[in-house]
């Protein structure tokens, strides 16, 4: 955080330049699984070309990268929303039930969405 606010005041990078370089740091600190890596890489489009960067230094290893790569671009469609879960989680948890619910259709796309609030749920 303190070296990002020094880049950009002192370098005055852009909004666009500092989100690359917050998520190359995240990219670098991270080993997740190909689920949890789908998974941020739909709330940030960057992390895919940052890691497909690193495949190609060795920093990743290039088969895991092509098996997320593939992965991606056949993920399920999203099955469940906040609307879902009203009245079966607290309003306080329903985001950390999302997230548990998308790493889990993530990494069994065969589930529907009952199996889906079954599992996470209860």
């Amino acid at each position: 955080k303190e070296l990002t606010n020094c880049l950009k005041k002192e370098l005055h990078l852009s909004r666009i330049d500092l989100k690359i370089f917050e998520t190359v740091q995240f990219c670098s600190a991270n080993e997740f699984s190909i689920s949890e890596w789908i998974y941020e890489a739909e709330k940030n489009s960057v992390i895919l070309d940052i890691l497909k960067y690193f495949a190609e230094i060795g920093k990743v290893n290039s088969s895991f990268y092509m098996d997320l790569e593939n992965n991606f671009k056949n993920k399920p469609a999203h099955l469940v929303d906040g609307h879902d879960l009203k009245g079966l989680v607290a309003n306080e948890q329903i985001g950390a039930v999302l997230k548990k619910i998308r790493l889990l259709q993530l990494s069994q796309p065969d589930l529907d969405k009952k199996s889906l609030l079954k599992k996470t749920t209860q």
